[in-house]
Order: structure tokens, then sequence, then C-alpha cells
């Protein structure tokens, strides 16, 4: 079956959850969204829809929106974005041409939702269109934006980064002399709040990581203090400042794959994607082929790191790689729909890891070499457009959105490397009264 005709998502800050399910359940005007009612001035059910819910438990939807969103102290503001709304609209005649029903489209909007939106409570519906018969089959998918899953644990990126946290603040307790957690005192605490400093540069993420530990130490009661509170410890916001690549090294690394060759036309692509779209290397690695809108040169997807949606334009040099790396490169007769895989058999998806490595190796073959502690890579391409953007009077918002930021504050370290900005911030010193003290 061809994708569908088209793909509509909507955002909303609207707290009934149930004004969604009335929505999908009733008859509305499809010009005006008004609901429609009948000689009595009551709501017309609709004649044909079918809807599930999932991650919901025994509950409804919208009661099992709020229970979660309540246990966990989210979509509280009036300001948070609650849902989202997709409508997947299929043409007409994939009905007579596949044998596409009603129920074989909620079906499929199931899958849909279980494969890009785990983790999240969801409502599907299904039905065929109600304002003109045309015959148009609809799928509504409802989220609420709060994802179970991150709300409940860590992600598998947040667990590497913790896991090393913990064992150093267990080796400190160790070589204090303990067996345990339940005798630490609170000088024990902050004795070793310099060591933690002295091995990592942001004392203020460590602690964040921390707290989470000594949250479970308390809930299992393994140690006599009370460590998430603790470590709960305003510290000197010292952020390093990783630069991004300049113009000539960027040309350089996309010069450097030998495009001659599978690897090459491969690598190149990948490389143009991250350069031009500033996309996640996780994202790059597992893009798919219904990911990308040929006609309207366009990447619709939804991002790994946040599970929300983007949709980002794509210069038609990157588009033209990518297509050349598909045509003319990419293993053929493969089970997986992800574009970019190994060069050498098993012909399988690259690991995500593979994105830093594929942006060092045509680095080093480029002559461009950096430290360890300089963090540059594949997310450096995000910087390096991020600032490149901004240099060109982009605004924050729409450098934000192509990030695919949920809040400006995640955007501003990587505009703080666009020198040419930074220089027009500094103040005179005209206002400062100068006297002869001040002088000496």
């Amino acid at each position: 079956m061809k994708p569908p005709t088209t793909f509509k998502h909507i955002s909303s800050k609207n707290a009934d959850y149930g004004a969604a399910e009335q929505y999908l359940t009733f008859e509305h005007d499809e010009f005006t969204m008004k609901p429609t009612l009948d000689g009595n001035g009551r709501l017309v059910i609709r004649d044909d829809y079918r809807i599930s819910s999932l991650n919901c438990g025994e509950e409804d939807f919208a009661i099992a929106c709020m229970r979660s969103n309540l246990k966990y102290g989210k979509n509280q503001k009036r300001e948070d974005v609650k849902s989202h709304h997709y409508i997947i609209s299929f043409d007409p005649r994939d009905a007579p041409d596949n044998g596409l029903t009603v129920d074989r489209a909620q079906a499929l909007g199931e899958e849909f939702c279980k494969t890009h939106f785990p983790g999240h409570q969801a409502l599907v519906c299904t039905h065929p269109d109600g304002h003109n018969q045309s015959g148009n089959i609809h799928v509504h998918i409802v989220i609420n934006s709060l994802r179970i899953a991150d709300a409940q644990g860590c992600r598998t990126t947040t667990l590497r980064g913790i896991k090393p946290k913990i064992k150093h603040f267990l080796l400190y307790v160790a070589s204090l002399g303990f067996d345990d957690l339940k005798a630490l005192e609170i000088s024990d605490i902050n004795s070793y709040l310099p060591v933690l400093a002295d091995s990592y540069g942001n004392v203020g993420d460590s602690l964040s990581l921390l707290r989470s530990f000594g949250a479970y130490l308390s809930e299992n009661s393994l140690c006599s203090l009370n460590l998430e509170t603790i470590f709960t410890i305003k510290v000197p916001n010292r952020k390093k400042i990783h630069s991004g690549f300049d113009k000539d090294e960027v040309t350089a690394i996309l010069n450097a794959p030998d495009r001659s060759t599978a690897l090459g036309k491969r690598d190149y692509a990948i490389i143009m994607l991250a350069a031009h779209t500033g996309l996640r290397g996780v994202d790059v690695l597992t893009l798919r082929f219904s990911d990308i809108d040929w006609r309207l040169r366009e990447i619709r997807l939804i991002q790994s790191k946040t599970s929300k949606p983007v949709m980002l334009p794509v210069p038609v040099a990157v588009l033209n790689a990518v297509a050349e790396y598909i045509l003319e490169a990419r293993p053929e007769n493969t089970a997986t729909d992800i574009i970019f895989l190994r060069s050498r058999p098993p012909y399988d998806p690259l690991k995500t890891w593979s994105a830093h490595s594929i942006i060092k190796h045509n680095a080093a073959k480029a002559g461009i070499a950096w430290q360890a502690d300089e963090r540059k890579g594949f997310h450096t391409m995000r910087r390096t457009l991020a600032s490149r953007m901004l240099a060109s009077d982009v605004s924050i918002d729409t450098i934000k959105e192509v990030l695919g930021h949920s809040s400006p504050d995640s955007t501003k370290p990587y505009i703080s490397v666009e020198l040419s900005g930074l220089k027009e911030c500094p103040l005179t010193l005209e206002s400062i009264p100068l006297g002869r003290e001040e002088l000496r």
C-alpha cells in the first residue's frame, strides 16, 4: 500500500483531553469545526468509526492523561503543550486498489502509533470522510505530550551518563572506609563535592544525575541521609563553550569522502544531511524512505531524543546526495526501509555511534583533528548550522524549530559560538565613574 495522501500535525494547549474524544466520536462541521446538532439540539454521533486507546490501562484516555500529568507534575502550566493530534488521510483509491477498509486503516493507525509514539497515552480513531462522502478514510492519533517511560525512568543516553557518576560516588564512599551508605554523615558529602568538581567540569549536571540515585537510595532505605535533597545545591553555572566547525572545515569534511565508492557516497550523503539540516546523528542514521517528501523537498520525522515531530526543508543538493546513494550505492533487496546501511555484509542499519565515527574519520582525512575535551563530532554540525543561521539574522525561534528543541534555553548553547554577534554585546565603561583609587 502506498503512503498516506496527507499527514497533518496539530499541537494543543487545551487541558480538556475529553474534547479530543468528543470531536472524534461525534459529527462536526469539517470547515467550522463546530459540533453538528440534531433537531433537539443534541450532539450527533458519527455513523461509522473505530476507536481504541493505548497505554491507558482500564481508564478512559482523558482520565488516564490527567492522572499521569498530576502524578508526575507535568502539563500543569497554561503554556504547556498538552497533546499532539496527528491526522493521516488516505487516498480514496486505496479502497478499490488496495482493499483499504476502516478496520484495516484503524489497524495501521494503531501500528503507526506503537512504532512512533511508544510510551505515550494515545487515542486512535478512524472514520470515513464526514462532509463530502469522497471516500477518504482518516486516521486520527491523539497523544498525551507526556511520555510515561520518560517520567518513570531514564533514556538510554541518560543511563550512560549516570553510571560513571554513581561509580565515582561509590568509590569515594569506599575510600572513606564505609561498607554501606547508612553510616554516611553530612560532612562526608560536603567533602565529596570538591572531589566531584575536580573530576567533572559541570558539577551542576553531575549533581542532577546523582539526585535520581539519591531518590532511589531513600526509597529503598539504603542511606541514612536524604541525598536527593542534599544534592540539590546551587553551583556556579560555568559551562564550557564548544566551538563549531568553520566554513572551510565543513567544506573540507564534505570533500573528504571518495564518492567513486559506495562507502564514500553514503558518508557524503550523511555529512550533507548533518551540515544542512541540523538533524541529530541518531535521526540521520535511522532516516526512512517514508520520512522524505521528495516533491515538497522536506523531511518529516519523529525525533528519537524528544519523541516530538519535526519538519525541515531540505536543499536540492542534499536530496541529490541522498538519491545518489540510494540509486547507485545502497545494497539492494534489503528488508529494512532505513536508508543508510552498512557498506559490507551484513547490510544492516548503522549503529547510532557510527555518526560520530563518520565525521571524525572524514575530518581526519581532511587534516582536521581535535582533542577529546573539545567534544567535536557529528553534534558539532548542529552547532555550526545554528551559528551560521544566527549570523544570517535568523530568529532564535526559527533556529529552535530547526534544531527540534522544545525550549529556547536548549538552543542557547548552540548559538554561543557566533563570535561576530557576541562582539556586539559588551557594554562600554563610560557610565562607570572612575577615581584615583580605582586607577591605582
